[in-house]
């Protein structure tokens, strides 16, 4: 790949000195506290009864994380968060799982299942169970067709509507520790930022910069960071 330079060639790299050496900032929790996942969950339940819905599924994803705190990934084994519009929300998972997202503080009552066991119709039987008896189920906007397909033939009386509308009505609020923690990380940001433009020396390469800015974020923020520089002549 052809390398672009702020300015011609003249030696040198990046200066990193106050980066590396820069004490880590101190850092809110990060982690929100419980009541603003019961909140979110309380007002999830209103608007499934607003939108005509008896229940919500979320697989694992942004819309997931937002409602449980639980940093979970999908796979080719279901991981679900199975909301009804009434009552205790349930954590569907591989047995195997449930020691992990035990660890974190969930306000969902976790259901496993094995190997052998088809995790479609375990969301179907939840579903059915007679506090419950869902039959129009929301699906967050991000669910997929196969995920669809399957929860369609481990029971063909629900009604699988596609909703994007649900999340992004929850999203568009923030609370005051949401707020608090946007904040924060803006600032950082712009500190990586400054820090990253007062070490710019004639020579560097976009890599060298991009680096640089990775090492700058990571530090102050204590997380890792991604970052992309781009400049020059293409």
């Amino acid at each position: 790949m052809r390398k672009r330079h702020l300015v011609p060639p003249g030696g040198g790299g990046i200066i990193l000195t106050d980066i590396r050496h820069r004490r880590r900032d101190s850092l809110p929790d990060r982690r929100l506290p419980g009541t603003v996942y019961a909140e979110r969950l309380q007002e999830l339940q209103e608007r499934i009864i607003a939108a005509e819905g008896e229940a919500f599924l979320c697989l694992p994803g942004t819309g997931f994380h937002y409602l449980t705190g639980v940093p979970a990934h999908r796979s080719e084994r279901l991981i679900a968060l199975l909301v009804p519009a009434e009552g205790q929300p349930e954590l569907i998972c591989p047995a195997f799982e449930r020691d992990r997202l035990s660890e974190n503080r969930l306000l969902a009552e976790i259901r496993t299942w094995e190997e052998h066991e088809n995790p479609f119709r375990l969301v179907a039987d939840r579903l059915s169970r007679p506090r419950t008896r869902a039959r129009t189920v929301l699906l967050e906007g991000t669910t997929d067709v196969v995920t669809r397909a399957r929860l369609a033939r481990a029971d063909e009386r629900l009604d699988l509507v596609p909703d994007e509308d649900v999340m992004d009505a929850l999203r568009s609020r923030k609370s005051p520790a949401e707020t608090a923690l946007l904040r924060h990380a803006i600032r950082l940001t712009h500190e990586a930022r400054e820090a990253v433009v007062r070490g710019l020396e004639p020579g560097v390469t976009e890599a060298e910069v991009a680096a640089a800015l990775r090492e700058a974020l990571t530090s102050r923020s204590g997380e890792p960071a991604w970052a992309l520089a781009q400049f020059g002549p293409s």
